[in-house]
């Protein structure tokens, strides 16, 4: 058959009848299960949803606020003090001495006595004032401050001077018994000068030195 030899022939159909039993293995092999596992079909959303997972809130963390230090008070050492500039320390004036007062004050001459009596004619009281200074030496308040008590014949006493040594025995000069009698016959009170008040620092002469110092000026003397 088909021009083989014997030998062919058999080796022929040995190998036909293999093919045909390993055909029908594999076809019988074709009906059983399968041991590979499917793919499961995972849908897209599916997907999505199992693998989104929400976001876990934030911890936070409470604020721990660090108690306040009192910080204390700064020692008197620590302390700075302002620089205060010293301030500048006025020269004390010169004290002057007698010599020097008595050269700068100057002296009435005899025509200077005159010249004021004749100017304060209208002035009785300021006229008799400044005879009894012309006579005694004596300061305006001393003679407005003189009480009649402490006036004798010949003499008088000072005793309301501003100091101790002030206190002093005054002899009453002849040209000025007769003015030095007509006040005490005239006086109104127990001083011998009167007419005069005091102003509120208890001073006599305070008015009438004002008289005094208006009549310098206006017969052309200094304040001297």
């Amino acid at each position: 058959m088909l021009g083989l030899n014997k030998k062919e022939t058999k080796f022929f159909m040995g190998s036909l009848f293999g093919h045909v039993v390993l055909i029908g293995i594999l076809g019988v092999l074709g009906f059983l299960p399968s041991c590979e596992e499917k793919e499961e079909e995972v849908h897209v959303f599916e997907l999505a949803s199992a693998s989104y997972a929400p976001p876990s809130p934030p911890v936070v963390k409470p604020i721990v606020t660090p108690p306040l230090r009192k910080t204390p008070p700064p020692t008197p050492k620590t302390q700075i003090k302002p620089v205060v500039q010293p301030k500048p320390v006025p020269p004390k004036p010169k004290k002057k001495t007698k010599v020097e007062i008595v050269k700068q004050r100057k002296a009435f001459r005899v025509q200077d006595y005159h010249k004021l009596l004749a100017s304060c004619d209208r002035d009785p009281t300021l006229a008799d004032l400044i005879r009894l200074a012309a006579y005694t030496g004596c300061r305006i308040e001393e003679l407005c401050s003189l009480k009649i008590q402490n006036v004798a014949d010949d003499r008088f006493e000072i005793l309301d001077a501003k100091s101790e040594a002030g206190w002093r025995t005054i002899p009453i000069h002849n040209d000025i018994k007769q003015v030095i009698a007509r006040l005490i016959g005239t006086a109104t009170g127990p001083y011998l000068i009167s007419g005069l008040s005091f102003n509120k620092y208890g001073d006599r002469s305070n008015a009438i030195a004002k008289r005094f110092r208006r009549l310098k000026t206006r017969l052309g003397y200094g304040p001297d």
